[in-house]
């Protein structure tokens, strides 16, 4: 459901795209330094957006060092470093391990077993820093879970659910937990849209089950314009072409390019 929330990299400047790659290697850093080397690979681009709006919205910016890295052969890199990129690490650990949990429990495969094995210990140090929000997660998770397996067919209902569970992420800075409500929704319902087709054809649950695929287009745009209005509310110091980007660009990459290899298929010559 994840990886949706990227910036559009060749829209972005010079500066753009030295300050994403900034935050980016900022995060995996702190990974490592907090759960060990392998936890880098839990990275995700949705929690570095997490920790490039929470970081924007404190007046204070982050810190920037540079730091060995031993994906570039030990280059030195340019990170940020603040508590709020350890809180993104600790929040990429606990989604990680979670959806790790639930791709257990929905088909048993032996690489997520695996994986189980290999993030609990970092997943058990990561809830302990984050109790309540670790026990809020896992209760938002398991009423999502329980409207899916009741074949719910008002989407509003799991995208309300998985809205109120990034709002949570999002409430380290209370005035971005409407933003992350609005996002969530907008993440849930565009992998809805992008999986419907192999949702249908393999007999899965899919929340626009109801829908018709004609209708996507103005139902996201709506979700969109909901989340854009809450992201225009948002005060923030820095980072303002990076968020820009991705809000009003990046968020949709992935569905438009669906959209595109659908519309190529359909017309195909017979």
């Amino acid at each position: 459901m994840f990886g949706y929330v990227t910036a559009d990299i060749r829209a972005l400047s010079k500066n753009g795209r030295g300050e994403y790659k900034s935050y980016y290697c900022g995060l995996c850093r702190a990974l490592a330094a907090r759960y060990g080397a392998r936890a880098r690979w839990l990275l995700s681009f949705d929690t570095v957006f997490a920790f490039i709006i929470l970081s924007a919205l404190e007046e204070n910016p982050p810190q920037c060092k540079n730091s060995r890295c031993p994906y570039h052969f030990g280059q030195k890199r340019s990170c940020y470093f603040s508590e709020i990129a350890d809180y993104a690490a600790d929040i990429t650990v606990i989604l990680a391990y979670l959806n790790i949990k639930d791709d257990i429990a929905d088909v048993g495969a032996l690489r997520a077993r695996m994986a189980e094995r290999l993030y609990r210990a970092p997943f058990e140090a990561a809830s302990a820093r984050h109790l309540q929000l670790c026990a809020d997660i896992k209760r938002l998770l398991s009423e999502l879970d329980d409207a899916q397996r009741h074949g719910e067919t008002d989407y509003n209902v799991p995208a309300d659910i998985f809205g109120r569970l990034l709002g949570r992420v999002f409430a380290y800075n209370p005035k971005a937990e409407a933003f992350g409500y609005r996002l969530g929704r907008v993440i849930y319902l565009t992998d809805a849209a992008c999986d419907f087709k192999s949702d249908i054809k393999h007999g899965r649950y899919n929340p626009l089950l109801r829908c018709r695929m004609s209708d996507f287009d103005g139902l996201l745009c709506g979700e969109y314009g909901g989340l854009a209005a809450e992201y225009e509310r948002l005060e923030l110091y820095r980072a303002r072409e990076i968020a820009d980007n991705t809000v009003y660009s990046g968020i949709r990459l992935k569905y438009e390019l669906i959209k595109q290899l659908r519309g190529k298929k359909n017309d195909r010559p017979l």
